[in-house]
Formats: structure tokens, sequence, C-alpha cells
């Protein structure tokens, strides 16, 4: 056989002969430390746990799965939070008809003609729509920030609006406090998606179903506390400035979760995204395709109106 040419001359022929080299390799240092992630749960080819283990508290997965939860729990605490302590507020506020009183001291019903009754439901309308609004906002917000960013934010941000509602002296005052509080209703989108993101799909359905039914038992057990809080409270510093006090409560413990999962929590299986994204392993993505993909699948548009449905009836 001849030799080939190369670059018009003839290639020598030598006796001895190597293996032909491998060719370079493409990984970078942030792709080879992704290979060596370690995981204290069983996980896929998507670093997503196939196991979902309650009494588990360990990065990332189940330290995501806990504060997920109990993020999404005083969420819903705060956001009814206000509704077992109407019978003081809205005395405080005259929206009765038949005045102001000491509520602890005379025993006489609220009388709640047209304005009253019109006051609370415009602030029910109201703070459902301010969910509506930041859920929608949110739903593409998450997909570049983060699960654990997005969260941290909900709770910290609307802390301010559940605290703040105590300082309300008139009807309006109160409905756009209402409208402003309905935005940690958001925490749900969160929610779903840092389950989604945590774990695999032969667990994702059990996983979601966890944290968004502990989450939701929320708004249950605010009934029974906040009666109790703005009650010992009222009993203690007067009606007119229990219920502004009784607040500050769940404000409190929103903060103190937002900092928590800051700190302590992680995005994804492989960290935080403000460190992916600055290792090249993850793209921020623009939020008008966000919406465009998710507008044209018409399974977004089914869901869309079954869960309308479901809210709705809930609400």
């Amino acid at each position: 056989e001849k030799p080939r040419a190369v670059h018009g001359q003839p290639r020598k022929k030598t006796s001895n002969t190597r293996a032909p080299e491998s060719p370079p390799s493409t990984m970078t240092e942030a792709d080879k430390s992704f290979d060596k992630l370690q995981f204290a749960l069983p996980v896929d080819e998507n670093n997503k746990a196939t196991e979902v283990r309650i009494l588990n508290f360990s990065r990332p997965h189940m330290r995501a799965f806990h504060f997920n939860w109990v993020a999404f729990f005083f969420s819903f605490f705060a956001w009814f939070a206000i509704a077992p302590l109407v019978p003081y507020l809205r005395v405080s506020l005259d929206l009765c008809d038949n005045g102001n009183w000491d509520v602890l001291t005379d025993p006489r019903q609220c009388i709640c003609a047209a304005a009253c009754k019109s006051t609370l439901q415009n602030g029910n309308i109201l703070n459902v729509i301010g969910a509506v609004v930041m859920r929608l906002f949110m739903g593409t917000w998450v997909e570049n920030s983060g699960p654990r960013f997005s969260m941290a934010f909900i709770v910290i941000a609307f802390a301010l609006p559940v605290a703040g509602i105590g300082l309300v002296t008139n009807a309006a005052g109160y409905i756009a406090a209402r409208f402003f509080i309905g935005g940690i209703g958001s925490s749900f989108v969160v929610c779903q998606f840092w389950s989604s993101v945590m774990f695999s799909k032969n667990v994702v359905g059990s996983a979601n179903a966890t944290v968004g039914g502990w989450g939701n038992l929320g708004g249950g057990v605010t009934q029974i506390v906040m009666s109790q809080v703005g009650a010992g409270l009222a009993a203690s510093v007067g009606y007119n400035n229990g219920w502004r006090y009784a607040n500050l409560v769940p404000a409190c413990f929103l903060v103190l979760i937002g900092v928590g999962l800051m700190l302590f929590s992680d995005d994804v299986p492989e960290g935080k995204f403000k460190e992916l994204y600055a290792s090249g392993q993850r793209k921020k993505q623009s939020y008008s395709a966000l919406i465009m993909a998710s507008g044209k699948d018409p399974r977004v548009w089914a869901l869309c109106f079954i869960y309308g449905g479901c809210f709705g009836t809930e609400v």
C-alpha cells in the first residue's frame, strides 16, 4: 500500500506505531463536579430523588421538601389570618351600622348591612385577584430565579402587607391591604414547581400532594390559632389594638422561614440557580419565550379551566 500524501508530500513509514489519540475532553470543571454529586436519597438520571423519606432532612431533596411545605403552610396561614379577626376589625374600623363599641364588654352584635358587607366582600374579591395576578407573574419568574429565591421573596415581601393591615383605619385601606396580601397565594405555584424539580416521576405525584396538602392546612389552622391570638391580645391591649398586633405573628414567621430557606436549602438537586448560572450549567430563558411556549400548549389551557373550577369552588 502506498503511503498517503499530506499537503503534497509522501508520509514516511515508521516501524513504531502508537494508538490513535483520543479526542480532547469537552467536559468543563463544572461538568466534572456535576458528575461527582452524591446524594442521601437514590436518584434518577436527572438527579431527581426516586423516594420520599418524610423523616429525612438531608440536602438537597428532603431539605427542600420540608422547607417547601412549611413555607407554603405559613403562606396560607398568613393569607387567611385576617378572617378570624373580622369580629374585632369591623367594629374597630366603624364598618358596623350600629356604631363602634368595646366588643369585650358589650355583648351586642354587629349589624353588618349593605355597606359593611360590601367592604368585606370587596376585600375578599380583591384578595383573590391579587393571588391570581401574582400567580401569573410567578409562573415565569420561578423558571429563571429558582424556587428557593422565589419562595423566600414571596414570604418575606408579603410579610409586609400581612403586618401592615394592622395600620389601616378605614374601609378603603382594608380593601387595599387585602389585595396585596392576596399575592402570597402565589406560593402555591412555587411549591409545586420546587417539588417537581426535586423528585422523579415515580414519586413526584406523592411529593406534590404531600407538600400541597400539608401547606393547605395552614388555611385551616389559622382559623383556630388566630382566633385565640386575637382574643388574647384583645383582652390585654384592647379590642381596637388586639387584632392589629395579632397580624405580626404570621408576619414574623414568614420572615424567619424566608431567611432560613435562603440560607439552608437549594433550588435544584445540583445546587442554587445563581451558582449554576455562573458555572454555565444552566442558562436563563426569555420570559416572552416561556409565556409563548406555555400559551401554545393545549394541556396548559385544559388544566387552567380544571383548576379554575376547583379553586373557584374552594374559595
